[in-house]
């Protein structure tokens, strides 16, 4: 799956970038931890409302809306990188 359902955006940290999706969608967090888990990502937490990944050495907030928010990066291709990963999962 690419990025082309997503935007994607500078968080007002500077220090993030937000995915958000252009139509409203579900996302099924205990599944997607298994998936993640199952490629090899860590899981770091997991509640029905968030889950926290880390994709490539950056933590990732996955929420059960289907919004994203890739951290510790400034580079919007690294964090489209890890988003596009992240979105082929869930």
């Amino acid at each position: 799956m690419d990025l082309s359902g997503f935007e994607v955006r500078p968080c007002r940290s500077g220090m993030a970038f937000d995915v958000l999706p252009r139509q409203a969608m579900k996302v099924d967090l205990a599944k997607a931890c298994q998936r993640f888990r199952e490629k090899g990502f860590e899981v770091e937490a997991e509640t029905p409302v968030v889950a926290i990944v880390r994709v490539k050495g950056k933590p990732v907030s996955v929420y059960a809306g289907g919004r994203l928010q890739v951290r510790q990066t400034r580079a919007l291709e690294e964090a489209q990188a890890i988003a596009t990963e992240v979105v082929g999962l869930i």
